[in-house]
């Protein structure tokens, strides 16, 4: 008896340590922190979602990809006098576009305005759920991540992959790899949508 009461005792420690090692990995890792960052913004924690948000690199790198591939898409059509002067203005305006966005994307993080009040643009995104997430490659200190994300009134997927930095024990979002395709994916909808005659998603300035 005493023997069956010790081995049940030695079974029950392994598997709480061992539930308790999982549990440590798994707030160790990439997918840990991209759902802790979507529930900090769905929650308007601003601080949880800094935490696990670099605002700052994620948009110098998605604006400035973008930035680069629109030069280089006219290199033929364009001299290299202006290829120069372009890039130069690029990089000018590349600091001012990126502090704009930021101001948007924490503007929809802050609690909840007071009935009555205006609510930003961006909350209407947050509608948007996960249908799938993977990880894709997690080597040294970076890490890719894969998310399927739809909008419920639309149907419309979405992929995302997006780029990881591990800092002081946790896993940081500083970039979306394919941030320039979907991007390019948005134009060409909005082309389209101009060319038929439809309203555009995007609201006209007043």
């Amino acid at each position: 008896m005493k023997k069956t009461i010790a081995v049940v005792s030695v079974v029950l420690t392994l598997c709480l340590l061992a539930g308790g090692l999982l549990y440590i990995n798994w707030k160790r890792s990439p997918v840990y922190s991209i759902k802790q960052a979507g529930e900090a913004w769905r929650s308007h924690d601003k601080a949880l979602f800094e935490k696990y948000v670099d605002l700052d690199t994620l948009l110098d790198n998605v604006i400035g990809r973008y930035m680069e591939g629109a030069i280089k898409e006219n290199a033929e059509e364009t001299d290299p006098d202006m290829q120069i002067f372009a890039m130069g203005i690029a990089g000018f305006l590349k600091p001012m576009a990126v502090s704009m966005a930021k101001e948007m994307i924490v503007a929809s993080i802050e609690p909840e305005p007071a009935a009555g009040a205006e609510v930003p643009q961006a909350e209407a995104g947050k509608d948007i759920r996960l249908k799938r997430i993977k990880t894709l490659s997690k080597e040294g200190d970076r890490a890719s991540v894969e998310l399927i994300v739809s909008d419920p009134e639309t149907g419309e997927e979405i992929r995302l992959v997006l780029g990881l930095s591990k800092a002081e024990g946790f896993w940081k979002i500083d970039d979306v790899s394919n941030s320039t395709e979907i991007l390019e994916n948005w134009e060409t909808e909005l082309e389209d949508m101009l060319g038929n005659g439809q309203e555009s998603p995007v609201p006209a300035a007043e």
